[in-house]
């Protein structure tokens, strides 16, 4: 490059301001042609994530201020400058790193608060209880009636199915183990749609509602035992907190108070 009124010239690096003054536009460059072309549509959102320092060029005191054409040439470097800081800032494709990208700022929507969810749901949708636990006779398990062929679900999460088929009495059977070590019979199926190995959730079927085995109608035969395999009152499970008798109707798994209200009507 030629001298500044005499001085060597500083490199291209050294010839920037911080300031583009008035004049001609800066001539086009390989740089600022790449950045206009194939990643223009990046770079018209991207900013640099710190202030970039322009050098601006020593001057002794008293010296004359630049002239049109050593400012022309400033803002040149200076256009080329940033080209290339932008372009060195870009990621590679599909990796986002040391970029800043501008993009409006969209709160986020409010959310209804829900409560968690039961820790027990009925085994299937529009039944009534038909036989309670140890109630006027041994009967470790509660009865629950309904419709032949209603899908029977999980009671609650994380069931391990341990036996799935034919179990005497019982008839067609399920037997499952929860993360506490529960374990929880529902027998007399009409159809097991689950196998040993499976692992339940919550509301997951497994089974059809039926009177296989010793029954005298469509119900499920609900059991459950403790970790010591000591036999557990099943309503304590599906009805906490709640006085529950033999003819208590629901309709949907996840039992309301409604329900409640409603069986406790004359």
């Amino acid at each position: 490059m030629a001298s500044l009124h005499g001085r060597p010239r500083l490199g291209a690096l050294a010839l920037l301001v911080l300031t583009t003054a008035p004049g001609a536009a800066p001539a086009e460059t390989p740089e600022r042609a790449a950045l206009a072309q194939g990643r223009a549509g990046a770079l018209d959102t991207i900013r640099i994530p710190v202030p970039v320092p322009v050098p601006v060029p020593a001057r002794r005191p008293g010296a004359p201020p630049p002239d049109e054409a050593e400012l022309q040439e400033w803002r040149e470097a200076r256009a080329d400058f940033l080209a290339r800081a932008r372009l060195a800032a870009l990621p590679p494709p599909g990796q986002a790193r040391g970029v800043v990208f501008d993009a409006p700022i969209v709160p986020p929507v409010p959310q209804v608060a829900r409560r968690p969810g039961p820790t027990f749901i009925m085994p299937f949708e529009n039944g009534h209880v038909s036989s309670m636990f140890n109630r006027g006779r041994v009967h470790p398990a509660i009865d629950l009636a309904g419709r032949l062929g209603s899908p029977v679900m999980a009671t609650s999460n994380t069931q391990v199915v341990t036996f799935a088929g034919w179990y005497g009495g019982y008839g067609n059977a399920v037997i499952t183990r929860d993360a506490q070590g529960r374990v929880h019979l529902y027998g007399h199926l009409s159809a097991v749609n689950t196998k040993p190995g499976s692992m339940l959730a919550q509301g997951d079927r497994l089974g059809a509602l039926g009177s296989t085995g010793f029954s005298t109608g469509p119900h499920v035969h609900y059991e459950v035992k403790d970790a010591s395999g000591r036999h557990i009152d099943p309503a304590t499970l599906l009805f906490p907190g709640r006085v529950v008798t033999a003819g208590f109707t629901w309709t949907d798994v996840r039992l309301r108070p409604e329900a409640f209200a409603a069986n406790s009507n004359p």
